[in-house]
């Protein structure tokens, strides 16, 4: 990183009344929600309960490592998927995906707990996790002026963490009072709803490219 030029601005105090203003911004809040979303399962699934499951299933040591680290693997994938193919296939399109792809994962591995199952899952949240991230924070602060871009991104992270937190305390909640499966199945299906339905409120996007020069 020491290579990069960065563009130095003057300092600017930061006000209430801007920060408010970008709380109640559809395009700044909308992405951070979603990306909320997606780190609950993230946390709660791919970190938690998949190596947990995956134990269970007589994994030995070095297969949760693995299953681990691929994940790890998958998402490095997925962020070059996102700056390649997002702008030939359109922001929301590849969100909506991302998704589509985390919602399928949980729900194979509830409708079929096999080891093998829960690698593919771990495949599909990975790849989920890898495209959406980056994605939903350029989204973020795609319209944002440049002098508030750090504070929004401040506030997309301060948003998504609520996910890393609720994620294996939420999902720790519902395993121990319906059991593991059911709770991966009411994970898969509000993933699902609520992405799809924020993606549809996301809003059109005038370049497609858009999203990726935010990333950059």
């Amino acid at each position: 990183m020491i290579p990069a030029k960065e563009t130095r601005r003057p300092p600017k105090r930061p006000s209430l009344q801007s920060l408010l203003k970008l709380v109640t911004r559809k395009d700044v809040l909308l992405p951070s929600l979603l990306s909320m979303i997606v780190l609950y399962a993230v946390w709660g699934l791919s970190y938690g309960f998949f190596p947990l499951l995956a134990g269970q299933l007589g994994a030995s040591e070095v297969t949760l490592s693995v299953l681990v680290s691929m994940n790890v693997v998958i998402i490095i994938l997925g962020n070059l998927a996102t700056t390649t193919i997002t702008p030939k296939v359109g922001t929301r399109r590849m969100a909506a995906l991302s998704y589509l792809a985390q919602a399928v994962g949980i729900g194979l591995v509830a409708l079929i707990p096999a080891l093998p199952i829960v690698f593919v899952a771990q495949i599909l949240v990975g790849y989920a996790f890898g495209v959406s991230y980056p994605l939903l924070m350029g989204l973020s602060i795609q319209y944002v002026a440049e002098h508030e871009r750090a504070t929004a991104m401040g506030l997309h992270q301060a948003v998504y963490s609520i996910g890393m937190f609720g994620g294996p305390w939420l999902s720790g909640l519902l395993a121990d009072s319906i059991g593991m499966r059911p709770m991966l199945g009411i994970t898969a299906i509000f993933s699902v709803v609520l992405g799809l339905a924020g993606t549809y409120w996301l809003g059109s996007n005038p370049k497609g490219s858009d999203a990726s020069a935010a990333i950059h």
